[in-house]
């Protein structure tokens, strides 16, 4: 394949109206106090009428504020709607939504072809109550400092948080010298795509929240016995935090057997991916190393670590090194992936990132922003990474239908034609491919930065240089209840996710584990994860300081 510069491009010019879902006041594009264009006799606004106020406000983005709506019913028609035939949106044509977390409207009006796109502040600022003023001064906030942090001060916003980080990581690249981004193989990245989980969630308690597959083997056994306390520890903005160092993008090649076993004998931290077969010792007691898929569709994957259990998966290089550092597993490779050992690919972004971070602190400090401000926008900018890395993974873009009956859908969908909220059915078709399509699709980075900090929750260094470890491995099994992604749940505080100050190994560096929050016992082990989810969060409010 042809290597290319990736490309970046200047975002596109929005006008955005920044509305109350529930009252449709809010300010216009140019930020003066608008009231809603309300239809009729009705006191609130619906959709329709939303619609309209941007129409004649000339905006091509509606902004959601306030007490949000859940889910996505109401991007379609009620049942009632559906029923008598009736067009919850009249003079506007639907021409695709994403129905996903959260949904995204998209539409375009019948006479003057005028579009309009429907989103709300969670995309950007996640679960955060914003009236429009505030959400509309924690987006300019937002825009004002990624502009200044990459150089472009008359630059935008893309459209969604990824489209944004995209833009941003070939941006990085337009000062580096010779630098050339070959495009990856597509059955190889399609490969790593089917073979690549992002996170581990696992439950180690026995009842219903534990794996029912047989082989993940519960650590909490007697769910009789009150924990003498319930700790949750986080990674602090994980993927950021291991990115340093990292290296391996295309072009990639496929290896035998042989080959691959001289890769990893030769250099155990080349950029690579290994098929493997494993066996568990007879004596392990403790968690899973690798991912198996389950069987069947959307099951997932878990971490068997039953004793005897034999598998085949693929990994990341950093993972077969762990293991072979901490078990005494039989691991045979069976084929492989050689990356280029090529610059960090990743760095410039994460460190855009960072420039990001430390300009809302200097407002901050500076009196420039308040704390609900610097909240909101650190939080967005962290979004944005987090889904970018996600991005460079993406399945094969699609754009979701709505028809009211079975018989309406087009015959071009593809996948399942699944029932709406409200009635009738929504499915996807292909959408139109973008140019920018080869230069972003690097599923190779995505599972290089997932590989790595699942690595880090098993094995965290200590900072410092010091040659002790910490991480999941290092903790007691029967103090185990979970893992989800970088969060860790045990029945006892673990000393190193304490602050260097109080003799743990948190330094403050992102990337570190570190304890949030901690509920002193008798408590009984929780068996089911929305249980132990409610301890999480009881835990975060309730902190450990005290």
């Amino acid at each position: 394949m042809t290597p290319q510069r990736p490309a970046p491009v200047r975002p596109p010019d929005e006008a955005i109206i920044w509305l109350d879902y529930t009252t449709g006041q809010g300010l216009d594009p140019a930020g003066q106090a608008i009231s809603p264009i309300i239809a009729g006799r009705r006191k609130t606004p619906t959709l329709f009428d939303l619609l309209e106020t941007a129409r004649y406000a000339r905006a091509t983005r509606i902004m959601l504020c306030g007490n949000l709506p859940t889910g996505s019913a109401w991007l379609l028609p009620t049942q009632a709607q559906i029923a008598k035939g009736t067009d919850p949106t009249p003079g506007w044509t639907d021409v695709g939504h994403y129905l996903d977390t959260p949904p995204r409207g998209r539409f375009r009006h019948t006479d003057t072809q005028h579009r309009i796109t429907v989103t709300t502040t969670a995309e950007w600022f996640g679960d955060r109550t914003l009236t429009p003023i505030e959400a509309e001064f924690a987006y300019k906030t937002l825009t004002r400092v990624i502009a200044h942090a990459i150089d472009r001060p008359d630059w935008g916003l893309m459209r969604s948080p990824s489209a944004t980080g995209l833009n941003i990581w070939k941006q990085r690249f337009d000062g580096v010298r010779d630098f050339l981004m070959e495009p990856i193989d597509p059955d190889i990245g399609h490969l790593i795509q089917s073979t690549e989980p992002q996170h581990r969630f696992e439950h180690y308690v026995t009842g219903p929240g534990l794996c029912s597959c047989g082989d993940c083997v519960a650590l909490i056994t007697n769910t009789d016995e009150d924990m003498p306390g319930f700790a949750y520890a986080d990674g602090r903005f994980m993927y950021h935090g291991v990115t340093r160092g990292l290296t391996g993008s295309a072009p990639a090649t496929m290896l035998t057997a042989t080959q691959a076993q001289e890769l990893f004998d030769r250099d155990q931290y080349h950029p690579a991916r290994y098929k493997i077969r494993y066996t568990i010792s007879d004596w392990w007691d403790h968690i899973g190393f690798f991912p198996i898929k389950l069987e069947g569709a959307g099951r997932g994957w878990h971490w068997p670590n039953r004793p005897g259990f034999t598998g085949e998966t693929w990994i990341n290089s950093m993972e077969l090194r762990a293991a072979r550092l901490d078990s005494d597993w039989n691991i045979e490779i069976l084929e492989g992936i050689a990356f280029t050992k090529k610059s960090n690919v990743i760095e410039p972004f994460a460190n855009a990132i960072a420039s990001m971070l430390n300009g809302l602190d200097t407002g901050l400090a500076r009196g420039a922003i308040g704390p609900g401000s610097h909240a909101a926008a650190s939080s967005a900018i962290k979004h944005m990474f987090r889904v970018t890395i996600g991005s460079f993974s993406r399945r094969s873009r699609t754009t979701t239908r709505f028809a009211p009956s079975f018989e309406q859908v087009a015959p071009n969908a593809v996948g399942r034609v699944q029932p709406a909220p409200n009635g009738g059915f929504v499915y996807q078709v292909p959408s139109k491919g973008r140019p920018d399509d080869a230069e972003t699709f690097h599923p190779e980075i995505a599972a290089l930065v997932w590989g790595a900090a699942r690595t880090r929750v098993l094995r965290d260094p200590r900072p410092r240089k010091s040659t002790a470890l910490y991480g999941a491995l290092q903790i007691e099994p029967s103090q185990l209840i979970g893992i989800q992604g970088d969060a860790i749940y045990t029945t006892h505080i673990q000393p190193w996710t304490l602050p260097e100050a109080r003799g743990g190994a948190d330094d403050g560096a992102n990337g570190r584990i570190r304890l949030k929050g901690y509920l002193p016992g008798p408590i009984k082990p929780p068996q089911t994860i929305d249980v132990r989810q409610q301890l999480s969060n009881s835990a975060e409010q309730a902190g450990w300081e005290g």
